[in-house]
């Protein structure tokens, strides 16, 4: 009994495997409420204000960016390129705020700020469910953001949106001859440094497929069409 029972565990844990992989690669657009902010889902969740289309932003100030890695900042600010007319970068802002002499912690000096460099809209982001794992057999890594984008004038938020992408090497060894090659995979992924910078690419592209291009809404709005 025990013979048959054995290849039947197999065959179960196989298919859950499958089942959990095919679900992780495929990524679903869901809204964001009390409930969705509350959960911890592998969905991407965004809302959009109507504010958006009646004002689009016609430039976005990127604020201080918390516990987000180096190469999803750059992803970020890549992605909004093709989506605003003008962006001004964190380093930009950095230098504009030390020749204003602007603290852009208080409101006040982020209204001084939006006046003088004629930049509206103001985008903040900080890292969630940021995660690494390596366990032998089995490596995972997880790279996330929070991020919403505000009016400067009011502080109505005009978007914002959450996304997780997870990447993973090695797996459950079905035999003894298959725990040194799912090591061998784990291992291999870990030290991989490249994931880094296509995880920032999927998560900044998925993030901001959420959000319409303002380009387009500009010449919409000034043509008629």
């Amino acid at each position: 009994m025990t013979y048959f029972l054995a290849p039947a565990v197999k065959i179960f844990l196989t298919l859950c495997i499958i089942v959990l992989i095919t679900g992780c690669t495929q990524t679903k657009y869901a809204g964001l409420n009390e409930n969705t902010e509350r959960a911890s889902t592998p969905a991407l969740n965004f809302q959009l204000a109507d504010a958006f289309y009646k004002d689009p932003p016609d430039c976005i100030v990127i604020m201080p960016l918390k516990n987000i890695p180096s190469e999803v900042k750059s992803a970020l600010r890549k992605a909004l390129y093709v989506k605003v007319l003008r962006v001004i970068s964190g380093t930009e802002r950095s230098q504009m705020a030390r020749h204003w002499a602007i603290d852009l912690t208080h409101l006040g000096d982020r209204k001084t700020f939006s006046r003088l460099s004629k930049c509206r809209f103001a985008l903040e982001a900080k890292g969630w469910n940021n995660s690494e794992t390596h366990a032998v057999i089995w490596s995972q890594k997880s790279v996330g953001i929070k991020a919403t984008l505000r009016r400067i004038s009011d502080g109505l938020v005009v978007w914002q949106g959450r996304h997780v992408v997870e990447r993973s090497g090695g797996g459950l060894p079905l035999s003894p001859l298959s725990i040194a090659a799912q090591a061998f995979s784990a291992s291999r992924f870990a030290m991989d440094n490249d994931k880094s910078f296509s995880m920032a690419d999927d998560l900044a592209r998925h993030l901001l497929k959420t959000f319409p291009d303002s380009r387009w809404l500009l010449r919409r709005n000034l043509t008629g069409y």
